[in-house]
């Protein structure tokens, strides 16, 4: 009788608790999502941005058969003004990712293969918003990748899989967990050519990423699914300086965007829509490599805009061992 009457009442204080905070709560769990969803995709665009560099500098270079041992290390930092908005509110984010990209990859005759292992780590927080979060999240993953010459096209594909882990809170004490699955996978070509002693890559790729996250504060939001359809040019060009080559490179593209960009979350028990990506990226970047006999060093920067007051900055550096 008397653990019944405890369990009455510790039920009916919970309640109460509820009925005041739940407004909060949505607000809470709903930016929670719409950031960290968004910061995901970010991470891993910065592992794509690693199979794409080497299937496309594997293209440029004209590499010779053998193998590749490779480690990047990629910087971003991400802000948007109004891109986390819904009917009822606006806010922005700001997102700094740290991502390490170890692979290995191998040319034979007409084919590259390889796999990536990653790790990276992601700091996130609201901007202009009228709910402040910061939240943080770990992010696991495996990326298998390939190109295959066909004439004077090559054909590309990747696919990987990615295990986030995070949480997120609010200046009162408020915390929530967000775990999820984040599945991708990429199509694509492109198509090398020589113009005014510059090596030119025209190159198309279809990118999915499914998005599968769980809250388990009250809150289950959509799977999201997200397209992206990069559109691109890439020069570079080498020089003979002594014993090495230094090879600067430059590279931009229109990145179109699809899919559940404006993702549905149900929170106790409302419907709420936020715009987590926008419907067009516009990139650009510039690098260098030195090259010796076996090794490169190379250095990149990346910047990105977007609707929503979306500005991104990415820097990477990246060492390889070819033998």
């Amino acid at each position: 009788m008397i653990m019944t009457t405890l369990r009455l009442s510790a039920i009916a204080f919970a309640a109460a608790l509820a009925s005041g905070c739940a407004s909060a709560a949505s607000d809470f769990d709903a930016y929670s999502h719409s950031g960290m969803l968004t910061t995901a995709l970010d991470a891993v665009n910065l592992i794509q941005d690693s199979v794409r560099d080497k299937i496309n500098d594997t293209t440029l270079a004209g590499r010779a058969n053998g193998g590749a041992l490779w480690l990047d290390q990629h910087y971003s930092d991400v802000k948007s003004k109004r891109l986390l908005r819904d009917d009822a509110h606006t806010g922005g984010h700001r997102s700094r990712t740290a991502m390490t990209n170890l692979g290995a990859d191998i040319k034979t005759g007409n084919g590259m293969f390889g796999v990536v292992y990653s790790y990276g780590h992601s700091d996130t927080d609201t901007r202009n918003s009228d709910i402040t979060l910061d939240g943080e999240a770990h992010y696991y993953g495996v990326t298998i990748f390939g190109l295959l010459s066909a004439g004077p096209i090559n054909l590309t594909g990747s696919a990987g899989y990615v295990r986030l882990s995070g949480s997120s809170d609010v200046a009162t004490g408020g915390t929530t967990g967000i775990k999820g699955n984040i599945w991708k996978g990429s199509v694509g070509l492109n198509v090398p050519f020589e113009l005014a002693t510059i090596q030119w890559m025209a190159y198309a790729d279809i990118e999915g990423t499914h998005i599968t996250p769980h809250n388990f504060s009250g809150g289950e939001p959509d799977n999201a699914l997200i397209w992206q359809f990069p559109i691109g040019l890439k020069a570079s060009r080498d020089f003979a300086v002594g014993s090495f080559t230094l090879r600067p490179a430059a590279d931009i593209a229109v990145v179109p965007m699809a899919g559940d960009t404006r993702q549905a979350t149900l929170i106790n028990g409302a419907l709420r829509k936020t715009r987590v990506a926008p419907d067009t990226l516009y990139r650009a970047g510039l690098g260098l490599t030195r090259k010796g006999q076996k090794g490169e060093i190379s250095a990149k920067y990346r910047y990105e805009a977007g609707e929503g007051g979306l500005s991104s900055h990415s820097g990477l550096l990246s060492g390889r061992y070819i033998f």
